[in-house]
């Protein structure tokens, strides 16, 4: 993973690594039928950190377990204060939101971190964001970051609120020395919500989607999932790694989308109702 930048006369020493984002829908919506293709799909995106949005803890069916069988991942869970069901009374019962995770590829930890500290911020009892600092073995640091906002479209307001707060939770936590910081999650504002997403933009962060492709994907949900508990939302573009990066720490390869074919050429079942968004060899300078 060690690369040499050269930037003029001046060389800098950095490593690769893959960073993504990805919500996976929980156990619902034909789980049953997707959770093999959902595990492979994960499993191609080689992510050195993943942020997971809809993630099932429970006992019977824990996708922590499930996806990480091959224990390939340190997994840093962000339990919600009260499990978020659906509010369609004909929903399935396994229907169940237990908060988000963050996955980090142990041979990424074991060669480079240190050591990390995890924090919650509850937003509301069913939406939180959870933040991860981690310090590598020369003692720089990065933030990632993982959240999961309210999901309501016409609630552009609450989603403003919710941002507000984070960028509020995060200047008290870290006044100063927070120079890089790596943001991921299904935001649920779509590009529609310009002020939404200029948020970011004010707050010195920029998409990495954007930057390396010139402009965000045309969609990131729906995928094309049919199943009577889909949701009916028309398409949006709602997941994002946004970086905030004011020393220039990272260069960018490329930024791929996965989980955008079908399972086993159903074109009604797809891994996730979401697309995965992972930028491939990130390279973090020190």
């Amino acid at each position: 993973m060690e690369n040499k930048i050269t930037n003029g006369l001046q060389k800098e020493t950095g490593i690769n690594l893959n960073i993504g984002t990805y919500n996976i829908r929980n156990v619902t919506d034909r789980y049953e039928e997707r959770k093999e293709a959902l595990k492979e799909t994960i499993e191609k995106m080689d992510c050195d950190i993943l942020g997971l949005q809809e993630v099932s803890f429970d006992i019977k069916n824990d996708q922590t377990v499930f996806l990480n069988q091959d224990s390939k991942y340190i997994v840093l869970k962000a339990p919600l204060q009260i499990p978020f069901k659906h509010s369609n009374p004909n929903a399935p019962k396994c229907f169940n939101i237990d908060g988000n995770a963050v996955f980090v590829k142990k041979s990424f930890y074991d060669e480079y971190i240190d050591s990390y500290e995890s924090k919650v911020l509850h937003l509301n009892p069913y939406r939180n964001v959870h933040l991860v600092r981690f310090t590598m073995k020369n003692k720089k640091e990065f933030i990632f970051i993982n959240t999961h906002l309210h999901h309501v479209i016409q609630d552009s307001h609450i989603r403003k609120e919710q941002i507000n707060q984070i960028f509020i939770w995060l200047s008290i936590l870290y006044p100063s020395n927070t120079d890089l910081i790596i943001f991921v999650g299904d935001f649920n504002m779509g590009l529609v919500e310009v002020e939404n997403y200029n948020l970011f933009m004010e707050k010195g962060y920029y998409s990495a989607f954007k930057k390396i492709n010139g402009e965000e994907p045309k969609k990131t949900f729906p995928t094309g999932i049919k199943c009577e508990t889909m949701d009916t939302d028309p398409d949006l573009t709602t997941d994002y790694i946004f970086i905030f990066d004011c020393n220039n720490h990272v260069k960018h390869e490329h930024v791929t989308i996965f989980g955008d074919k079908c399972v086993n050429e159903d074109n009604t079942l797809y891994p996730s109702d979401h697309y995965a968004i992972v930028v491939k060899s990130l390279v973090l300078l020190y």
